[in-house]
């Protein structure tokens, strides 16, 4: 099976996805000899795949060992886990209102953003073009990339690099986009005060089915919008499709997302019925 691994010439075998492939070996010297093996590629291997993400894993955040976590997304460094439940950074709830999180806090709002997280929001830096803004909204990314309010969700072992209070714009789309194998990928375009809605109103998402985008109603991205200097985007779980708030919003809560180097990133998937 091609699909699950493949064989170079020299017999160097390469995982390509979970599963079980027989690899079968034959002589060229006309004797006909073959030989063959069975090889497992299992789900709790530094590799991910695209049928992996919206899996459960068997991870446990330090201080909230209650949440289920997902695979949100994997790149060349990081796999992503994303929290099934909601919270605050203090206790799992429904709601967040990210204008108590920053009051007096941030004032130099996206220098205060840790600097080894910026490639996550990179269009929005790349307009910012190294200057500097104190939006509010620019606060509430400084507030959900905040290393000391999210430290709870990395893990015992440390194999978790990062906490982050959501996944931002960018992390979201590229995770739906690869996910769902969409033809139609969502576009971004982005200025210096942040994100823009390129639709009328909203960024509707094709199908909606896996559980890491239907899970948690009301959701914020850590992604300023550009719409307003203190809008700040969300999912909104029913109406199945992406906007911005004001940061003042009761509404909305926080899914987190942790950050695991791929080398460390040895969990089990856990069936579901």
């Amino acid at each position: 099976k091609p699909d699950i691994a493949k064989v170079e010439s020299n017999g160097l075998v390469t995982a390509m996805k979970t599963g079980t492939a027989v690899i079968t070996a034959k002589t060229k010297d006309g004797s006909n000899k073959t030989a063959t093996c069975t090889i497992t590629v299992e789900s709790n291997s530094t590799e991910v795949f695209a049928e992996d993400i919206g899996k459960k894993v068997n991870y446990v955040a330090k201080d909230y060992t209650d949440l289920t976590w997902r695979i949100f997304y994997y790149d060349e460094t990081y796999v992503y886990l994303i929290s099934e439940k909601t919270t605050d950074g203090s206790n799992p709830v429904t709601s967040c209102r990210l204008i108590d999180k920053i009051s007096g806090k941030y004032t130099n709002g996206t220098d205060e953003i840790n600097s080894n997280l910026r490639f996550l929001n990179q269009q929005w830096y790349t307009q910012l073009n190294g200057n500097k803004n104190t939006n509010d909204n620019a606060k509430a990314v400084a507030y959900l990339m905040d290393q000391s309010v999210w430290a709870g969700y990395k893990d015992c072992e440390g194999k978790a690099a990062y906490a982050i209070g959501g996944p931002t714009l960018e992390l979201f789309m590229n995770s739906y986009n690869k996910s769902e194998e969409t033809t139609n990928t969502i576009e971004i375009s982005c200025t210096s005060d942040g994100y823009i809605q390129n639709t009328a109103s909203n960024w509707l998402l094709e199908t909606y089915n896996n559980g890491i985008y239907n899970n948690g109603n009301y959701h914020w991205l850590v992604s300023p919008g550009g719409s307003g200097s203190y809008y700040v985007f969300y999912v909104h779980a029913s109406y199945r499709g992406i906007l911005s708030a004001g940061y003042g919003s009761g509404s909305n809560g926080l899914r987190p997302i942790v950050l695991i180097p791929k080398t460390n990133f040895q969990y089990n998937i856990i069936p579901e019925m």
